[in-house]
């Protein structure tokens, strides 16, 4: 399981350099004028562009043909997706904290500039980045490994305007279904029960199609 992982993190370093220089460049825009549209757009790439980097590496997969060579190892089917999701899950919480630490440092230089409402403006741009990466993995996993990971650029990109769209719709559903009315921090639990329950549905599906995927 831990060769997993690591073989995971190996494929994406590359990918990772490149959204991090990116992620460098808008954060001394940021730092040096604390532009909120400059800080959304970090907050993003932090999130949605790391995370994503570890979905990069299935091209390298079918180039290689390590699909075949990885069912021949001492592991399980199951536990090879359950590395790709967890290994998913830690991009993630790369982000988050990539981003966490970027904010704070702009708030010490800025003050109150970026964060007009206070610690909801944080949160719920937080939680729709979040949500984002979450629905980008919960698409691609089942769609790369029912079309193949030769596919998986093309996959990747579907899987991102997917992704993106549901939390657009979730936002919009949010927002009329449950009201102004309701509290606020009941609203961000909504928004994180459908995050879990989607990631693990689409576990679920993913292990049913490699499980019974002829390799």
């Amino acid at each position: 399981m831990k060769g997993l992982m690591l073989d995971n993190f190996y494929k994406s370093v590359d990918y990772m350099k490149i959204y991090s220089f990116l992620l460098v460049l808008l954060a001394i825009l940021l730092f040096l004028n604390g532009n909120d549209s400059i800080w959304q757009a970090v907050i993003a790439v932090c999130h949605v562009m790391i995370a994503t980097a570890s979905l990069s590496g299935m091209r390298e997969d079918a180039e290689v043909r390590w699909t075949k060579y990885e069912i021949s190892l001492p592991v399980k089917r199951k536990d090879i997706i359950a590395c790709k999701y967890a290994s998913y899950m830690c991009g993630i919480l790369a982000g988050v904290i990539i981003a966490a630490v970027i904010t704070f440092s702009a708030y010490l230089i800025h003050g109150n500039v970026l964060l007009a409402d206070g610690f909801r403006d944080v949160l719920s741009l937080f939680t729709l980045c979040i949500g984002s990466a979450v629905f980008i993995g919960a698409l691609f996993f089942p769609l790369v490994y029912a079309a193949g990971a030769s596919r998986s650029d093309a996959l990747l990109l579907v899987s991102i305007v997917g992704g993106i769209g549901i939390v657009a719709f979730l936002t919009w559903l949010s927002n009329n279904i449950l009201g102004p009315g309701v509290n606020y921090y009941l609203k961000i639990g909504f928004w994180w029960a459908v995050f879990g329950m989607a990631y693990i549905l689409s576990y679920c599906i993913t292990r049913k199609i490699y499980a019974g995927k002829d390799i």
